[in-house]
């Protein structure tokens, strides 16, 4: 990779995170995992590695009745360059007031680690650049927020997340520790792969990404289009990670256990298709000797494929004058 880690083009805070089924679902009233799941990461079309994303509701050590959201995230890639990761792990209170993160990224023999707190209207970070330490203190403005949860701050808009909306917003850029504008646009809903998806595009760090969001408030893919990266959520671990060495003592550190990626939309439907027992139909019978037309028929929706998936078409494109 050319360059330091702190001019790299950013990865994790230019898509869009989801703070999962808390978006429509309400909040719970215990500590609750609301959604694990893996990503398959392509670069031109080409599955360059992984992606995993944990969002969890829990209640504030020492504080009744209070309760943080806790955002993880890592991503390894593997390219001409060697390996890359990042991490995040976000937290903010149930009103999205951040509370701390952590930022993490390896390249070759380059690091960067942020480590940094939120208190009195002000937040302090410890950056770490290829062991030069830097302090920095700045006050946090009114309304900013962290931007792993950016679909969580639309939904608490007037509006809501729903059709044809433009929402302008200021997020703290995890990566840099620097607030930044964005810009979030909903289109209309679509469907992929069976499942009723709402189109996000957003713009945040000069990068603009299309997301599809289910109607539980899932991200089923991410495409970025300047650097035409892409992210598709799996049914399963091992369609993600595939041939890539997955560091599980790093995951456990991060993660408190390697997360089994089991609670989504998509790992869910492929357990329902694996308890449902096919019909038993004698051979040679018809449908009205064996199973009466229509019965034991399930219709559910399809586990993505394997192939890379096709960038999302333009608004240009899919509009011509």
């Amino acid at each position: 990779m050319v360059g330091s880690l702190n001019s790299r083009k950013p990865l994790l805070s230019s898509l869009l995170m989801v703070a999962a089924l808390i978006l429509f679902c309400g909040q719970p009233s215990h500590s609750e995992t609301l959604f694990e799941g893996y990503y398959r990461v392509f670069r031109s079309g080409q599955h360059v590695g992984f992606f995993i994303m944990r969002h969890r509701f829990e209640p504030v050590e020492g504080k009744k009745k209070k309760f943080k959201f806790t955002s993880t995230t890592f991503m390894k890639t593997v390219g001409e360059d060697g390996e890359d990761t990042e991490s995040i792990k976000a937290v903010c209170d149930e009103n999205l007031v951040p509370l701390s993160y952590s930022y993490t990224a390896l390249s070759g023999k380059k690091t960067r680690t942020i480590d940094a707190t939120f208190a009195d209207g002000k937040y302090t970070a410890h950056i770490k650049n290829n062991g030069q330490d830097e302090k920095i203190q700045k006050p946090l403005p009114t309304g900013v927020f962290l931007s792993q949860f950016l679909l969580h701050y639309i939904l608490r808009t007037k509006q809501g997340l729903k059709p044809n909306l433009r929402v302008s917003y200021r997020a703290l850029a995890e990566e840099f520790g620097e607030v930044k504008d964005g810009v979030a646009t909903t289109k209309d809903y679509e469907v992929q792969e069976g499942l009723r998806v709402l189109r996000v595009e957003n713009t945040f760090l000069g990068q603009n990404s299309i997301n599809f969001v289910s109607e539980k408030g899932e991200i089923i893919s991410t495409h970025m289009t300047e650097t035409k990266m892409a992210l598709e959520l799996t049914a399963s671990p091992s369609t993600a990670t595939a041939d890539f060495k997955v560091p599980s003592p790093v995951l456990a550190g991060l993660f408190g256990e390697v997360p089994t990626g089991q609670k989504n939309i998509l790992s869910q439907i492929k357990h329902e298709e694996v308890q449902v027992p096919k019909p038993i139909i004698p051979e040679g019978a018809t449908k009205q000797q064996g199973v009466p037309a229509g019965k034991g028929i399930q219709l559910k929706a399809k586990i993505p494929r394997d192939e890379p998936p096709n960038p999302p078409a333009s608004d240009s494109a899919k509009d011509p004058q």
